[in-house]
């Protein structure tokens, strides 16, 4: 999953440390100006909602927005054993 975090510009540096700390969290662009594109990856869905609502929650982040989203699709193993849990 992708998405576009808005901070306060001021804790940018801050939020990026706190981010890069969650499992599977990736900083791809820093604008300098409080807007960060960043990856999550994991192969559980929940694990990516948890992990977007806990950046959300960080203090200092304004708006944390999924840009784009891949699974696996559902004749994959990792697929069935995401739905069997």
């Amino acid at each position: 999953m992708s998405a576009v975090i808005l901070v306060k510009p001021q804790v940018s540096t801050e939020i990026c440390q706190q981010m890069m700390a969650i499992p599977g969290v990736e900083i791809h662009a820093d604008g300098g100006d409080g807007r960060l594109v960043i990856t999550l990856e994991s192969d559980q869905f929940r694990s990516l909602a948890d992990h977007m609502e806990q950046i959300r929650d960080l203090k200092g982040v304004l708006d944390a927005t999924p840009v784009y989203q891949y699974s696996d699709p559902p004749e994959s193993e990792a697929f069935q054993k995401e739905m069997a849990s």
